[in-house]
């Protein structure tokens, strides 16, 4: 499996914008989405809703874990992209629906699939521009939903 190419700078372009809709920018303009709309009943509705999404295949470059948010641990993993571009990567807490995926039992927290050298795809993840104490800016991905990459 190759790493996705240019993932990294389409994410920082979309971190930049400052949109919660739009998630990734390629180089042509091009926004991404990552959540789907999807309306189950009215197959028309759903074609027309389609969204372009941008799920790039990552690798873990590194993990760091920064102490507990609640019950939850809270870790940052540097994700590297087919370019060799890094870029942060947090847990995203907005919905406890993916925080108890994320780490269940059987999630890919505790199965491995989120241990340093691992490949994945990003499914359901939002990008921001995060400051830090010292007053930087850096950009981040807020992961909600993963698939672990096939051997």
């Amino acid at each position: 499996m190759l790493l996705t190419s240019g993932a990294v700078q389409c994410l920082r372009r979309g971190a930049a914008i400052g949109s919660d809709d739009v998630n990734a920018v390629d180089v042509d303009g091009t926004e991404f989405f990552t959540a789907q709309v999807q309306c189950e009943d009215d197959l028309q509705l759903r074609k027309l809703l389609l969204l372009p999404e941008l799920q790039p295949l990552l690798q873990i470059l590194s993990v760091t874990w920064l102490g507990t948010i609640g019950q939850y641990p809270s870790i940052c993993f540097m994700v590297i992209d087919g370019d060799g571009d890094s870029m942060a990567m947090y847990v995203s807490y907005r919905s406890p629906c993916s925080i108890k995926l994320l780490f269940s039992k059987k999630g890919p927290f505790r199965t491995g699939c989120l241990n340093q050298g691992k490949l994945f795809r990003l499914l359901d993840y939002t990008t921001i521009l995060h400051r830090n104490k010292d007053g930087s800016i850096e950009p981040r991905i807020l992961l909600e939903k993963l698939c672990p990459a096939p051997h």
